[in-house]
């Protein structure tokens, strides 16, 4: 994932490294960097694909304990009200955030 990273229009590439095994091997991708071709980033989104699709490793994305409801609703994103933390913070409509056109029945359509 790094050579592809590197690979991309980017002036910078910030990886994580939680260990120093981690470090040598990036250390011996970028000494070696080759740009990978158009088809082997194609190739490579492809194979990855299936599983990106749903955001399952991306939590952030798609979870409330990242992005509540309350910093979604004034941009019109949509949110699940099947969740627990809608729910409640729906039942409430008293915070600062709701604004007088997106009330609980307004952020349903």
């Amino acid at each position: 994932m790094l050579r592809y990273a590197m690979s991309l229009p980017v002036a910078t590439t910030i990886c994580g490294m939680d260990s120093l095994d981690v470090l040598h091997q990036n250390l011996r991708v970028v000494r070696g960097f080759q740009p990978m071709t158009q088809s082997e980033m194609e190739a490579l989104r492809a194979r990855c694909a299936p599983t990106a699709a749903d955001g399952r490793f991306e939590p952030y994305k798609v979870s409330l304990r990242y992005d509540n409801p309350m910093t979604r609703m004034p941009h019109g994103f949509p949110f699940d009200h099947t969740q627990r933390e809608v729910t409640e913070m729906l039942e409430k409509a008293d915070g600062p955030w709701l604004m007088p056109e997106t009330t609980p029945e307004t952020s349903r359509r």
